[in-house]
């Protein structure tokens, strides 16, 4: 029996032979793809970042076994799975465009957790978005900060804090529903007397639309 249409799109690395630029041009339209489909689309890939920008839901597989099943930004973020103890080590927000200021390049976005300004081109007002904050752009203060360069300042609480050498740490920061890594020294950590359920305040020097 032949169908009219699939019930499922299996896409298995599309674009590992592809180099950056064409991965770009590329990556917009499997998007459009995705919202205009109404069956499961399954996408099978080694790249962090494509997995951070397209997918939802996600199966992290080792060695053909299912280590992790879940939110994509949730199995990013937890503590007890190896992309959150990686280098390149980052938290995915979905939220949506509340503003843009044209005089200045920025774009405010609203996300359950807060707010963050983020450098982009003219976008609309209402269109959703997701964003890349990487643990190491995230720092922690004990108190809001005044006259700084920094424009993201947002309260959250430590949820958890894994060490992950002598020197670093990773502290798990939710804000609301928003999961948010940040990765500090571990004197930093001393020196605040950091503790898992703390309120404190994430500092985001920098956060980057998934375009």
């Amino acid at each position: 029996c032949i169908r009219d249409s699939p019930s499922m799109l299996l896409l298995d690395e599309p674009l590992a032979a592809l180099g950056d630029d064409q991965k770009a041009d590329i990556l917009p339209y499997l998007e459009s793809v995705y919202q205009q489909l109404d069956i499961p689309v399954l996408y099978v890939s080694h790249s962090r970042n494509e997995v951070a920008r397209l997918a939802d839901h996600m199966l992290l597989l080792d060695n053909g076994e299912i280590k992790a099943s879940g939110k994509m930004s949730e199995i990013f973020t937890a503590l007890d799975l190896p992309m959150a103890h990686q280098s390149r080590a980052e938290s995915i927000i979905k939220a949506s465009v509340s503003h843009y200021d044209e005089e200045f390049g920025l774009a405010s976005v609203a996300f359950l957790g807060g707010q963050l300004s983020v450098a982009a081109e003219p976008l609309i007002v209402g269109s959703k978005v997701r964003l890349q904050v990487l643990a190491r752009d995230v720092s922690i203060t004990l108190e809001p900060q005044k006259n700084t360069s920094i424009l993201n300042i947002i309260p959250v609480t430590i949820d958890a804090i894994a060490k992950e050498s002598k020197s670093q740490m990773t502290v798990r920061l939710i804000a609301d529903e928003t999961a948010l890594l940040s990765r500090i020294t571990c004197k930093s950590a001393y020196n605040l007397n950091l503790k898992e359920g703390d309120k404190v305040y994430a500092q985001v020097k920098t956060a980057a639309l998934l375009t």
